[in-house]
């Protein structure tokens, strides 16, 4: 489900979860958006900033969303749309190449080719990454060897392989990720990513969706968007 900024939701106090995991509240939000707004406007005669908003989390109290941010810059009557974050390799192939795996294996974008793949990007104390993982699992679980399942971080091999201990988590474990990364200016936590049997990516998702139970209640959901998306791809 997909909010733009000026969504109002009566009732229920919204929070808002920054590229690094924080949840923040309104506030705060509105003041960081705002200090962003200024540091662009040093540069560019006219700057809008438009936030995407997709809901990770609802109950009878408030709202957690996470956002992509549209940055629209002008200058010299010349007018440019950029748009930050993974989206913007929709249709495209992510540039994935020498990443290395948990047991010192290198992957790139022709190792996975030929079938579709699922890429959850994730950390360690990321709370909504962890409480994922038993349905990413039971996804993958599903598919088996028709799909390619990839967990990719940013964190050293010592700090996941202790996590990992504790954790069950099937997938293909990518680590010490920063630089990669960087480069598709990943800005959400957790974010699952769909490629194509080309690589080419189809579509790109926050966390695994809730679903609202009855007496309004909130719970992790089974994946079955998830699932419905890798199936139209095969």
């Amino acid at each position: 489900m997909t909010f733009i900024i000026s969504t109002s939701v009566l009732g229920q106090a919204k929070y808002y979860k920054t590229p690094t995991g924080k949840i923040i509240d309104s506030t705060t939000y509105s003041k960081l958006k705002t200090d962003k707004l200024e540091h662009y406007k040093a540069s560019f005669s006219q700057v809008t900033l438009e936030d995407e908003l997709k809901e990770l989390y609802r109950n009878n109290d408030s709202i957690i969303y996470s956002y992509t941010r549209n940055i629209k810059m002008s200058g010299n009557e010349k007018t440019t749309t950029k748009v930050v974050g993974v989206e913007k390799y929709i249709g495209k192939e992510l540039p994935i190449k020498n990443l290395t795996t948990i047991d010192n294996k290198s992957i790139g974008l022709n190792n996975i080719k030929g079938k579709p793949t699922l890429i959850n990007f994730w950390f360690t104390t990321c709370k909504a990454c962890v409480d994922e993982m038993a349905t990413l699992n039971k996804i993958k679980s599903t598919f088996k060897d028709s799909v390619n399942f990839i967990a990719i971080t940013f964190e050293k091999k010592d700090v996941v392989t202790k996590f990992l201990k504790k954790h069950n988590y099937d997938f293909v474990q990518v680590i010490d990720a920063q630089n990669f990364i960087n480069t598709i200016n990943l800005t959400n936590y957790p974010l699952n990513v769909f490629l194509d049997k080309e690589g080419k990516v189809v579509s790109v998702e926050n966390g695994v969706p809730y679903e609202s139970k009855n007496g309004g209640k909130t719970k992790l959901g089974d994946g079955e968007k998830f699932i419905k998306t890798l199936r139209k791809l095969l």
